[in-house]
């Protein structure tokens, strides 16, 4: 299990476990993800993503297809 504590400001920590299953480093992007049933899951948007979601239409972006297969 992995802990991570909120601070006054409502930052976190990402446990360096987790950041290694993500394969995030300093820098990238994390998306929180809700489902119907109440689970939340948390997917990386590496640079490539955030590129192409700030590049198309507010039609159907990196962000979009995450959502979609929460």
């Amino acid at each position: 299990m992995n802990l991570a504590k909120i601070s006054c400001n409502g930052q976190i920590t990402v446990p360096m476990e987790i950041r290694r299953a993500l394969q995030v480093k300093t820098g990238d992007k994390i998306i929180f993800l809700y489902k119907n049933n109440g689970e939340i899951t948390i997917k990386s948007l590496n640079s490539m993503a955030i590129t192409e979601a700030s590049q198309k239409p507010a039609a159907y972006t990196f962000a979009d297809r995450a959502l979609a297969q929460a």
